[in-house]
């Protein structure tokens, strides 16, 4: 639970603050970095053309 708690001092008191609040660029895109997006658009351009392919392979 307190994984993403850091002390932060906030007035002179130790105040427990949310990791990602306090530098939230850095850690939010710890959840999904970009290569998984760029991964699940190669794999449906893939899935696409292989449709393609069978369609195409088929008819003739």
């Amino acid at each position: 639970m307190y994984k993403n708690l850091r002390n932060k001092q906030v007035k002179g008191k130790n105040v427990l603050v949310d990791r990602n609040q306090i530098n939230g660029s850095r850690y939010k895109s710890e959840g999904k970095p970009i290569y998984d997006y760029v991964k699940k658009a190669y794999l449906g351009f893939l899935y696409l053309l292989t449709i393609a392919y069978l369609i195409k392979t088929v008819q003739t």
